[in-house]
């Protein structure tokens, strides 16, 4: 938890406060808070759904994305071109029709020049143009920026001069989206610590939007090509520790009046020996919920759709192919994304109360010590990895959230609360798809069966 605590002291209160307050040249000179794309609902994004080289009709497309349970799409646009303007036109009018909202992005924001006004020319022209469009419900800016794309204003990407502009014009206050890379990759620290990277984007752009990929879940292949032979493949593990710590720092800093996103991985690819597996519901579900129970307002799949390969990278299975068939993994997230959905009530909107977990997963896990609302104790039958465990407060109602630690076993669980208190189970007694549980009898313990990545939840 070294990361984790040293970043906490570098973005206490006391710095937020007073990077809130800076006048810093460039800064921008209004802030408003963070407001839901979706009113009511956890925003569910599917990403990389339109590709250049391999172009599909963004109208049967746009209606199968939200027929996989998702209620938002990004979509790149462009206005110096104008077939593409035109396509994007067209692509924006599809997804309204479907009932998309668009997270919106421009890569010709991404600059080559070392003007920072032009920066804010083309952001202006991008605003103009689409800004009382109601379809587009946030604004992507950059995906991944290293440490001097944070920091230096001089550069081509121009990220602080759009930002603000974007920030102080739009009349919608639509959410800006800087997706940061979680749990530090030195590649994109430039020498410099996560606790720096993090707190120069705190200083400068003093965000609402919090929004970060991070993808735990890997197996070591004795291959580097795909399709990946199973005979070959090693056992599945999970990165709890850096998972987790990225889990608690993005909601500490999005308390504040902000929120958080999470990508989570869709898209199977292999970099070496090192695969990120094929989408199923286990993996799309423990990596969803966790977020969820930290408090996230934002699931984005990477990615919807396939890729070709790259001199680093091979991409296998995602939600569809190339050609836009949809593979099993289209149905793994249909059938998350419905479960995300349900249970909009408890999460839009919520915020963290406390976190903790059942079975110390890596060194220095925190674990149960003492009771979390009206629950005294949760344990797993003997090998089980154990849970997490959080309570979220959504106005007046309070929840406790239980998401299995292990992705490819089902667990049983014991939970024992405090008799006397009005326990209500939302989730099936099956932890699956049918009808809820209802009134728990807290005057004995509560048995489940955890399914692999599997979620339960309580109204306490």
């Amino acid at each position: 938890m070294k990361r984790v605590t040293s970043i906490f002291r570098c973005l206490g209160a006391a710095v937020i406060a007073a990077a809130a307050a800076s006048s810093a040249v460039g800064q921008t000179r209004t802030a408003y808070p963070y407001k839901a794309p979706v009113n009511g609902e956890i925003a569910v994004v599917a990403t990389g759904v339109l590709r250049d080289r391999q172009p599909l009709a963004s109208d049967t497309l746009m209606q199968q994305v939200a027929d996989c349970g998702f209620n938002m799409v990004s979509l790149v646009g462009t206005i110096d071109i104008p077939k593409r303007l035109d396509e994007f036109k067209r692509s924006l009018a599809n997804a309204r029709e479907a009932g998309l909202g668009v997270l919106a992005a421009n890569y010709f924001w991404n600059l080559n020049g070392h003007d920072p006004k032009a920066g804010t020319i083309w952001a202006k022209r991008y605003l103009d143009e689409f800004r009382d469009d109601p379809t587009i419900v946030a604004w992507q800016l950059k995906d991944e920026p290293n440490y001097d794309q944070l920091t230096d204003r001089t550069d081509g990407y121009n990220l602080q001069t759009i930002y603000n502009y974007i920030r102080d014009n739009d009349p919608l206050h639509r959410p800006i989206q800087v997706n940061l890379v979680g749990s530090p990759e030195n590649v994109f620290m430039l020498g410099h610590s996560y606790d720096e990277f993090m707190s120069a984007f705190q200083r400068n752009f003093r965000p609402t939007l919090w929004s970060f990929d991070h993808y735990p879940i890997t197996r070591r292949i004795k291959g580097t090509t795909l399709p990946a032979i199973p005979d070959e493949m090693g056992p599945v593990n999970v990165g709890y520790q850096t998972f987790y710590e990225d889990l608690a720092t993005y909601n500490r800093l999005s308390e504040r009046g902000g929120a958080f996103w999470m990508y989570i991985q869709s898209m199977e690819y292999l970099v070496g020996h090192y695969l990120r597996p094929v989408a199923t519901v286990p993996y799309l579900s423990f990596q969803a919920f966790s977020a969820l129970a930290y408090g996230a307002q934002g699931i984005l799949y990477w990615t919807y759709r396939n890729r070709p390969d790259t001199k680093s990278e091979q991409y296998g299975q995602a939600l569809i192919d190339l050609d836009g068939e949809k593979t099993p993994s289209w149905d793994a997230a249909r059938t998350v994304n419905h479960r995300i959905r349900r249970y909009n009530e408890v999460f839009a909107g919520s915020r963290l109360m406390e976190a903790t977990h059942v079975g110390e997963i890596y060194s220095g896990c925190p674990v149960m010590k003492k009771r979390i609302g009206p629950l005294l104790r949760a344990r797993t039958e003997k090998g089980g990895k154990g849970m997490l465990l959080t309570r979220l407060r959504n106005g007046d109602r309070e929840f406790l959230v239980i998401v299995s630690h292990d992705v490819t076993e089902a667990q049983h669980i014991t939970l024992t609360f405090k008799e006397g208190y009005k326990i209500l189970e939302l989730t099936p007694a099956d932890c699956g798809d049918g009808n809820s549980a209802g009134r728990v009898d807290s005057s004995r313990p509560v048995r489940r069966l955890l399914p692999p990545g599997g979620v339960c939840i309580f109204e306490i």
